[in-house]
């Protein structure tokens, strides 16, 4: 049971990724860094809002967890196309 609470509670760690994922890139973004900000805003709210209906007890989440990993693998691939430019 304890490592159902620390994955309970660990799961919002994965919201770091925004901003450290901001914070690299924003030097590439000068003259769109307002909408910048708001697609990183609107994806950690986006993940926040598919964190907050995982519940690990319950297998019928499988379908979020997908959801979940196309969002960060999305969200890498496109920092690393943009750093590759």
């Amino acid at each position: 049971m304890p490592i159902c609470l620390n994955l309970k509670q660990s799961k919002w760690l994965l919201l770091i990724v925004f901003p450290s994922g901001y914070l690299l890139t924003y030097k590439y973004f000068i003259g769109t860094s307002i909408e910048f900000a708001i697609c990183n805003i609107l994806a950690m709210l986006s993940l926040a809002i598919l964190l907050k209906q995982i519940n690990f007890s319950n297998q019928k989440f499988t379908a979020i967890w997908f959801a979940i990993v196309l969002l960060l693998m999305g969200y890498f691939v496109r920092f690393y196309w943009i750093t590759l430019d």
